[in-house]
Formats: C-alpha cells, structure tokens, sequence
C-alpha cells in the first residue's frame, strides 16, 4: 500500500519487470482503442456514406441525361404537332370547332 504514494515514476520503477510490461501493454492498448473510437472509426463511416452519396449522385446524374433526351424527343414533336396546326388553320378556335361538331351531329338544342 505504501507504493501507490510514491511520484508516479518511482512507483512505475518499483515494479517487476513483467508487472511493468503488464502495464505498458495495457496503457499502449487503451490509446490504441482511444484513437479507433476517437478518431479511426467516425473518419471510417464518414467515408463510405460519402461514398455511397457518390455513387447515388453519378447514377441520378445519368438517369437526368435519359431524361433529358426524351424531353428534347418530345418538346421537339410537340414543336412540330403545333407547326402543323397552326399552318393548317389560322384562324382555328377550339370551342366554336366543338360547337359545329355538335350542330352536325345533332346534339346541339
């Protein structure tokens, strides 16, 4: 009982030499645990949900280029339909056209 008031570095003197290697093994194995859990470990996840985050982005980025295409596909027919509606009749109006429809089919009171 009297070692354990002793300076810390006659104390660690006074010990066996396997006590010391003991004790050392220990210490080294706490600050190798300390430095995966503090420091290893969060680096570690951090990297791969970036990771994951990437891969998600470069296949949203691919599914935007397909997108993309088939948008100009169709804004490019849709430019062409209304070409050809607006050469056929200038003065074309929709509602007054389902009135003669109606007229002509008798459906009109």
């Amino acid at each position: 009982m009297k070692r354990f008031n002793l300076p810390p570095l006659k104390w660690f003197s006074q010990l066996g030499k396997r006590e010391r290697r003991v004790l050392q093994a220990g210490v080294g194995f706490v600050l190798v645990l300390g430095i995966w859990l503090l420091l290893l470990s969060p680096l570690i996840g951090k990297m791969t949900w970036y990771d994951e985050k990437s891969r998600q982005k470069e296949k949203d980025l691919v599914e935007m280029a397909s997108l993309k295409e088939e948008y100009k596909k169709l804004k490019n027919r849709l430019d062409r339909f209304d070409l050809k509606i607006g050469e056929g009749r200038k003065d074309f109006s929709f509602p007054a056209y389902l009135e003669s429809l109606a007229t002509d089919t008798q459906l009109k009171n």
